[in-house]
């Protein structure tokens, strides 16, 4: 996995990412409790949350992240192999702890995150 992972460095920034299924929100979330401090996240402007491009998911996704500091740190781990794997496995444990959200829930932490726009008052 990290193998596949590490070829995506040689394609350029600009790069479009389509995922298979929508976890954004989710995956924001585990994100943010990787790297409290990483202020990096989706543009305004992005409301589809599908695609994302290379450029933005080496910024905040934790996947592509590996050999930063403070995700080595969250996992404990040093060889970008096994923070992979320890992420993954902090993955699991991050979705069958949350609660699922309510859609309003889910619906302003999505305006919060810049994802959507809020509507016109008319």
């Amino acid at each position: 996995m990290y193998q596949s992972l590490a070829e995506l460095d040689t394609l350029p920034p600009e790069t479009k990412v389509f995922c298979g299924h929508e976890h954004t929100l989710s995956n924001l979330e585990f994100a943010q409790k990787v790297e409290p401090c990483n202020d990096h996240k989706r543009d305004e402007d992005d409301v589809p949350t599908v695609p994302s491009t290379l450029g933005e998911e080496r910024l905040y996704n934790p996947f592509l992240r590996v050999a930063e500091e403070p995700v080595r740190k969250f996992t404990g781990k040093a060889v970008p192999a096994d923070v992979l794997e320890a992420l993954y496995k902090e993955r699991a444990r991050f979705e069958q702890a949350g609660e699922p959200r309510q859609p309003q829930a889910r619906a302003l932490l999505a305006l919060q995150w810049g994802l959507l726009s809020a509507a016109p008052q008319e």
